[in-house]
């Protein structure tokens, strides 16, 4: 017997996948996606749209984009997911989808957002902000992606979509206070 679960994305597409009971639905939702949609890697990060711009925040587990999440929440933001993100191409660049697969904050949304800045986070003792270049940016976007490891074919197109939306979209790392004072940092780095 299999179990299906229903990826939604951009509030109409549906895309079926299968995995048995008891498997890791995060780890088969990246493998099978991959295979079905391989042209931009799905990222291990919160994606949402604050005053109109398209946000991510890639950051291990624990680095805090569930509390980035609620934080921007509470100031207006709309969150696609506070966890697992899908990135497509779109007309002018990199777009991010919600999936269903959310964080502790439980967010989620069958949405879209164009990226206009990313945000590699980690906590801090105080908030700092500071541009990325181009190749840490790319690489550190290819770390918190689900790349299709089991293709060097999918995989070579993996890294050249990291690369790619490297270089269209501005990169960030940023360490935090989990407080609401990092609103006003994110505020100012995406509205310029």
């Amino acid at each position: 017997r299999n179990w299906a679960i229903t990826a939604y994305l951009n509030g109409t597409r549906r895309l079926p996948l299968r995995e048995p009971p008891g498997a890791d639905p995060h780890a088969g939702w990246c493998g099978r996606r991959g295979r079905q949609r391989p042209r931009l890697p799905d990222l291990h990060g919160s994606g949402l749209e604050f005053e109109g711009f398209g946000c991510l925040f890639c950051g291990l587990s624990g680095a805090g984009k569930s509390t980035i999440s609620g934080l921007l929440h509470d100031a207006g933001a709309r969150i696609l997911n506070d966890d697992r993100v899908g990135m497509m191409p779109g007309a002018t660049g990199p777009v991010l989808h919600g999936t269903p697969w959310h964080g502790t904050a439980t967010y989620h949304r069958p949405d879209s957002v164009p990226l206009n800045a990313m945000f590699f986070i980690e906590h801090g003792d105080s908030n700092r902000l500071s541009r990325l270049g181009h190749i840490e940016a790319s690489a550190r976007l290819m770390a918190a992606s689900c790349p299709p490891y089991y293709s060097s074919e999918l995989m070579q197109r993996a890294v050249a979509a990291c690369e790619n939306a490297a270089a269209r979209v501005p990169a960030y790392r940023l360490a935090f206070v989990p407080e609401p004072s990092v609103v006003d940092v994110v505020r100012e780095a995406v509205m310029g």
